[in-house]
């Protein structure tokens, strides 16, 4: 990359965006007018962070070395990143109240849980059936035998619906990259296929979650279907799934099968032509280019183009007229656009082969990568899990009823042990685990649907520093 060819990219932003910048930069500087990932770094960085760490306690404890920073002024070291400890803090904080998680003990912040124990039952009962917990998850889950199972559940489905939807975002972000630089063949046979593999299998499961999660199961709850098993089903049974997913909502398992069907169709059709289109359309209108190029080259051969002296008065004329039959032929400028393109790759021609090889790699990697992508978005819950099991360990080893039954000596030291615990491997550790999966997440994830970097940052000359011959 020659510096001094091409366009550096400079973006003026306030302190409260310098810290996601700065993450997008590590990875690569976009390039010039390219979509910036930090506009939406900012937010998402750390709300999914919070999602991994959410706790109120840890979240409250977060929040208040944020303040600090925020207060301590610019001679703290953190002080550059305050806004974000701010926002990381705030949003740890509503995610613990979403999970009703306080340093694993269950709060009662918005009334009584909607659930009753009765001795010698190891289920509860609901007395109202309509009952529902105003904010978050019913403290009486944590009671329970089935905890792991119900908040393992709701953590997973919630982790593939944000992984769904950012990597969305990151796809119409490719095309509107494609739309603002005119690239016409990557928006119609790259972007729109890609949407729609990834909205038609992927969105279609978060459908699915979202459905029977509005769904009443009551006096049947060991009958609902899987949703991971009915799309499996749909990509690999077609016509005759094994275990439809009998919703009101979807009317009936025969309009399922179609919907489901159809759907696939649309998949089928996207990949071969995300794979095939490209390719043929750049070897024929490259391979014209080349020769018409070698054409104007040949010796002993009377153009075609009249001469014209520069100088001739009708010479712009004569431009705008031969333009303009350019335009009408081809309005979108596709011709160009596809020989620009072609010669992006670094060659000065390419064979129909090599461009197959190309579009292939492009085609593998994102349907594989959006399968892959998908699970990796579950680290969201594996983390989650992990927090929440870590302070449930420390608070019963450290504060549990064995300690609160016995002296007060014990129960002394066994708070302080439990701070230490609770500082040292959550505070620290554990923020420091969900802050990388959180940027793995961002770089690869999100980032790879259409971030290209490349791009060299803009700095100014300084007359103190310049060097005068």
């Amino acid at each position: 990359m020659d510096p001094e060819l091409t366009t550096p990219t400079f973006y003026k932003h306030t302190d409260f965006a310098g810290v996601p910048q700065l993450i997008v930069d590590t990875y690569g500087v976009p390039k010039y007018k390219e979509a910036n990932p930090a506009l939406f770094t900012t937010v998402t960085f750390p709300f999914l962070f919070a999602v991994m760490f959410g706790d109120v306690m840890h979240g409250s404890m977060l929040l208040a070395i944020a303040l600090w920073v925020l207060a301590s002024g610019p001679s703290n070291p953190a002080y550059p990143g305050r806004y974000f400890l701010l926002l990381m803090g705030i949003f740890a904080t509503y995610t613990g109240v979403i999970y009703n998680d306080y340093a694993s003990v269950p709060l009662y912040l918005f009334g009584d849980s909607c659930y009753q124990y009765t001795a010698g039952h190891a289920k509860p009962h609901i007395p109202d059936p309509g009952c529902v917990y105003p904010v978050g998850i019913d403290p009486a889950w944590y009671l329970g035998t089935t905890e792991l199972t119900v908040l393992n559940s709701i953590k997973m489905k919630i982790a593939v619906i944000f992984g769904v939807a950012q990597m969305s975002i990151g796809v119409l972000l490719k095309g509107s990259n494609n739309f603002y630089f005119r690239q016409w063949l990557d928006f119609f046979f790259e972007f729109i296929p890609q949407i729609l593999v990834l909205l038609c299998l992927f969105g279609y499961m978060d459908y699915l979650i979202i459905v029977k999660w509005l769904t009443d199961w009551t006096g049947r709850e060991f009958g609902s279907p899987s949703v991971v098993s009915t799309v499996i089903d749909m990509a690999l049974n077609g016509s005759k799934p094994s275990n439809p997913i009998d919703l009101p909502i979807l009317q009936s398992t025969e309009y399922q099968v179609s919907m489901g069907n159809t759907l696939m169709l649309i998949v089928k059709l996207s990949v071969p032509t995300m794979l095939m289109v490209k390719p043929l359309v750049m070897h024929y209108v490259y391979g014209n280019h080349e020769d018409e190029h070698e054409h104007d080259h040949m010796p002993h051969k009377q153009q075609a183009m009249p001469h014209i002296h520069p100088d001739d008065h009708h010479d712009d004329s004569f431009k705008n007229h031969h333009v303009a039959v350019i335009d009408a032929k081809d309005p979108f400028g596709l011709h160009e656009n596809i020989v620009a393109q072609a010669g992006d790759l670094g060659h000065s021609s390419h064979s129909l082969g090599e461009l197959f090889i190309h579009q292939g790699i492009e085609t593998i990697e994102f349907v594989l990568g959006t399968v892959s992508n998908t699970a990796s978005y579950l680290r969201l819950w594996a983390l989650s899990l992990a927090h929440s099991q870590l302070a449930k360990v420390f608070f019963d080893m450290c504060l549990g009823a064995g300690f609160i039954e016995s002296n007060f000596l014990s129960l002394f030291f066994g708070f302080y042990v439990f701070m230490f615990a609770t500082i040292g491997v959550l505070m620290a550790m554990d923020l420091l685990e969900c802050c990388l999966h959180t940027l793995r997440l961002h770089w690869v994830e999100f980032q790879s649907k259409f971030f290209k970097g490349g791009g060299i940052p803009f700095t100014p000359v300084k007359i103190s520093e310049a060097v005068i011959s």
